[in-house]
């Protein structure tokens, strides 16, 4: 059945207005940001297309463009409308850590689960906060295979002093989403912990994030009390 065709509050922009986003289902989401379908292709079959191509929606945050416009009745500007979509998204999660201070985990992992968790190759990024716990510089450093001999730490605390920071956050993804650290991953956080407290700053936490999973070296018991 075509939108049209349906009672008035059953098309996803008439039951958004009356009962909110969040009572439309997915499929009606994307019927929403689409708009219209074409010629030969309703609205709510192009969604449902979209639906597959992201593996119902788990991989919408890395999609790219070009891949939606790989759709039948999508083209560039459908593709970047949604693409944008997802920009947008990241970036409030972003605004909205920031805007608070950064103490652990849980006041970063959406934030990081949308940005690098989608990824699909590893990233190693830092976290300068100054002594409230607020974000001073987001920086990222790496990206590859995470190795000890490639991520040093004076890179990291250079940095740090530039930038006065009393404390830092650690966080990468693993592509695979299975968040557990890799001898790898525990040779330099080591490496990076000792350097911290040889400077003097704290090192909240390390973080490693799939799209799905999150793993915490500090609630682990990995990392030391700071001095």
């Amino acid at each position: 059945m075509k939108i049209k065709e349906q009672n008035v509050l059953d098309r996803p922009r008439e039951k958004a207005m009356v009962y909110g986003l969040g009572r439309l289902d997915n499929r009606e989401l994307l019927c929403l940001l689409l708009g219209s379908g074409t010629k030969n292709c309703s609205v709510e079959s192009l969604a449902g297309q979209v639906l597959d191509k992201t593996d119902h929606l788990r991989g919408l945050f890395s999609i790219e463009p070009e891949e939606l416009m790989e759709i039948e009745g999508i083209g560039q500007a459908r593709a970047l409308m949604l693409c944008a979509a997802m920009e947008l998204a990241k970036r409030a999660l972003e605004a909205r850590t920031i805007s608070s201070p950064i103490l652990g985990p849980d006041d970063v992992k959406l934030w990081f689960q949308a940005t690098y968790g989608t990824q699909a190759q590893e990233h190693f990024a830092v976290l300068y906060l100054d002594v409230k716990n607020r974000l001073i510089r987001h920086r990222d450093l790496f990206v590859g295979t995470i190795d000890q001999s490639l991520i040093h730490p004076r890179e990291i605390f250079r940095e740090a002093c530039l930038v006065s920071a009393s404390s830092i956050l650690l966080v990468h993804n693993h592509p695979s989403d299975d968040p557990v650290p890799s001898p790898a991953d525990l040779e330099t956080t080591r490496n990076i912990e000792s350097a911290a407290q040889i400077h003097r700053i704290h090192l909240v936490d390390h973080i490693i994030v799939g799209q799905s999973s999150c793993f915490s070296f500090r609630r682990s018991g990995l990392l030391e009390e700071s001095v």
